[in-house]
């Protein structure tokens, strides 16, 4: 539940001419961006950065909201999205792994010797014209790219055509030049270079080809074409022109008066500063309480960025005195917040620079009418970024902000501005693009299926299809702690899994590989269906008994579990209508509803083949039976006293296999004592035409709290820094 508080306030050389055949098949723009995470319009991740073209392909298409990556890197995410299959297949788990060349990955020597790319079967089973620009696969000067034949119509392997914008290492000198503080590699450019970057000349070249293909001279073969940009940004290194930058931006440490250039306090609105990432109460709680030098933690420090920052302010000659009345550690935290700030900065730029560039080849396309009324749209990223959560920056973890992506379908014949809450992974992307452009799937050779994601098209079908689609993603670190094995998230649209296996049982060095052990350690997220419950991951309860039946579940979409690649049936649990908190003499009416994995419900004697299985946290009833009333007065009294609330379990296993293929939780809230009460005032003499929540408690059981404003703005901070209105009024 939500506990709602409200409140009032007072006061490219020209080309010879080809006859253009006109396709009956869609054309396809697929945009790749490397590196981008959350922090985008219409994602939440942040208020400050704006993206209005990508805003516009949201308006004009589907967002989906729970989009995953199964990678947390480049070379892992790509090789397996664009090959169709997972990591267990293609054995690339990081960059380390990845041959120079992609096929020299597929060999009978690792038994996964046949691959069939996502562009490969475009363009030889489908008819497709492929042309690829800048970084797609892992290495974008290799690409996948047949070098032996110049007709780009009678090309092997994945791509027509390739172009690759590179930077002279002169170039690259003169950016390096900028860099922030001379150490880290980002920094404000000046905006006469920009025309010099990679992303901006890839945008270009794709403007041109758009250009050529609406006015008849493009040699396509003779046929739709499916584009692919890869833009590099905003992975690092991230030079990024000025105009790009917000104001909050600090060259100079040394500058008199300090300029603080993040916001203070963190929630301040107006924004005076850079909006930093969300943290827990206390700052990195959540990965202090990881396992002390444990896989997450180990996986946290990759990128280095923490130490980075205090190694720069431990070798400052001089620290700054920012305020005479403040300790060198109040001002060393300070600077490092100030360093921290300007790597979001940078990140930020970089998200706002590859936006404008997305704008433009969006502009060409809009420029020609006709050809955008059959041009399918997909943009999404390799996998997500963390800034700073849980002392993380860069990528490489299993936590939400490293695999959670950006993800839109633009289709002219569907309608726009939709949005879609189920959870998809980027290994569905080869079998929905199969789907839209009317191309098979491919088969290995000996007949059976080759692809492991599933088709979205059921769901862009039906937006509100009810179905219960996992993303599963998979990791294993190139050296030391958790090198051995791979480690797995398991995202549903509830909960996320994460489970590490050790590379022994601890008995022996930390480095040393023993194939016998299985020694776990394990993460649990109740994210919530609309991100409501825990979003960033700070409540872990992996060690909560209550959770335990979860847990089971999660396991079977892991390598060797029953549901390994799999997509699970649904059931929904509903009950009749309660108060909040439940006495113990109620009547719970629970029925279930299951549907399949296309969303088609079950129904009539079909139930029969299924058993549907109850059971709670605080009592040992099991009920077998699609519906199910349960009576509170069952729950032993000095049991019903002392918990706030009762979960209810649903296990749905097949009667023929005996396997569990559905599975819900409902949680129940007990005993109107626990009731949440709040009380506050107002402080409205802080400053002109402003609020503040003083004197703020509240006791009770709830998920979650946010305040309303009256004018539009609402706040999910346990309490919020001062409230300035734009006017004087009365505001509900």
């Amino acid at each position: 539940m939500k506990f709602r508080i409200f409140f009032f306030s007072m006061a490219f050389s020209a080309l010879p001419t080809f006859a253009q055949i006109a396709p009956e098949k869609p054309n396809f723009i697929f945009i790749v961006l490397d590196d981008l995470n959350d922090y985008i319009e219409g994602y939440n991740g942040n208020p400050q950065i704006e993206t209005p073209a990508i805003h516009q392909l949201a308006n004009s298409g589907v967002t989906f909201l729970n989009a995953f990556s199964n990678g947390n890197g480049c070379a892992p995410s790509r090789t397996s999205f664009l090959s169709g299959k997972d990591m267990t297949y293609t054995q690339v788990y990081s960059n380390d792994d990845y041959a120079p060349k992609f096929r020299s990955n597929f060999t009978a020597a690792k038994g996964n010797e046949e691959v069939y790319t996502l562009p490969e079967i475009l363009k030889d089973s489908g008819g497709y014209y492929t042309y690829v620009i800048n970084k797609f696969f892992h290495s974008p000067l290799e690409n996948d790219f047949d070098k032996t034949t110049a007709n780009p119509c009678d090309k092997k392997y994945s791509w027509n055509k390739k172009f690759t914008a590179d930077l002279t290492p002169e170039f690259e000198d003169l950016l390096f030049s900028y860099s922030n503080f001379g150490t880290l590699e980002y920094g404000m450019i000046p905006d006469s270079l920009e025309s010099k970057l990679q992303d901006y000349i890839g945008t270009d070249t794709a403007i041109q080809f758009i250009n050529n293909f609406a006015n008849g001279t493009a040699n396509t073969c003779g046929k739709p074409f499916f584009l692919a940009l890869g833009y590099h940004k905003p992975h690092s290194d991230r030079f990024i022109p000025a105009k790009y930058f917000p104001p909050y931006y600090v060259e100079d440490l040394n500058t008199i008066p300090y300029i603080i250039p993040y916001n203070q306090p963190y929630n301040a609105f107006p924004y005076n500063g850079i909006v930093n990432e969300p943290q827990p109460e206390i700052k990195y709680d959540d990965y202090y309480h990881l396992p002390e030098a444990g896989i997450a933690q180990n996986m946290a420090g990759i990128g280095s960025i923490y130490k980075i920052i205090n190694d720069m302010i431990d070798d400052l000659d001089v620290i700054p005195e920012i305020n005479p009345l403040l300790s060198d550690e109040e001002r060393k935290e300070i600077i490092y917040n100030t360093i921290s700030s300007n790597y979001l900065t940078a990140y930020y730029a970089a998200v706002q620079y590859v936006d404008a560039q997305i704008g433009r080849v969006m502009d060409a396309l809009q420029s020609h009418p006709d050809l955008a009324e059959n041009t399918i749209i997909i943009l999404t990223s390799d996998h997500g970024y963390s800034l700073g959560e849980k002392r993380h920056w860069t990528k490489w973890s299993l936590w939400e902000t490293d695999l959670r992506i950006p993800f839109i379908i633009i289709d002219p014949n569907k309608p726009g501005n939709q949005i879609c809450n189920s959870v998809v992974s980027l290994i569905d992307l080869y079998p929905t693009i199969c789907d839209m452009a009317s191309v098979d799937y491919p088969h290995f050779a000996d007949g059976t299926d080759y692809l492991d994601g599933n088709s979205l098209t059921p769901i862009l079908n039906n937006l509100d299809a009810q179905v219960e689609h996992v993303a599963l993603s998979t990791a294993k670190k190139a050296n030391n702690i958790g090198s051995c094995f791979p480690h797995y998230s398991v995202r549903t649209a509830q909960f996320h899994y994460i489970r590490y296996q050790n590379n022994n049982n601890g008995d022996i060095d930390f480095n040393t590989c023993d194939e016998t052990s299985t020694n776990y350690d394990a993460e649990l997220y109740k994210i919530g269906e609309n991100r409501e419950t825990d979003p960033y991951e700070w409540n872990n309860l992996i060690n909560n008994p209550d959770y335990a039946p979860v847990v089971n579940f999660l396991n079977q979409f892991i390598p060797g579990g029953d549901l390994y690649l799999q997509n699970p049936y649904k059931v929904n649990i509903s009950n009749n209508p309660l108060p909040c908190f439940l006495g113990n003499h109620e009547y719970i009416k629970f029925k279930s509803s299951l549907f399949n994995e296309n969303g088609t419900p079950i129904t009539g004697a079909a139930l029969s083949h299924y058993t549907f299985k109850w059971t709670n946290n605080l009592t040992a009833a099991i009920y077998v039976g699609n519906a199910y009333n349960f009576h509170t007065s069952t729950i032993p009294t000095a049991v019903f006293n002392t918990h706030d609330n009762i979960i209810f379990y649903l296990e749905v296993t097949d009667n023929l296999t005996g396997k569990l293929i559905a599975f819900d939780t409902k949680t129940i809230y007990l005993n109107d004592s626990n009731a949440p009460t709040s009380s506050f005032n107002l402080a409205t003499d802080v400053l002109p035409n402003s609020i503040k929540i003083i004197d703020y408690s509240i006791s009770g059981s709830y998920n979650n709290t946010y305040w309303t404003f009256g004018d539009g703005f609402y706040s999910e901070d346990f309490l919020p820094a001062t409230h300035i209105y734009a006017t004087t009024g009365v505001f509900f």
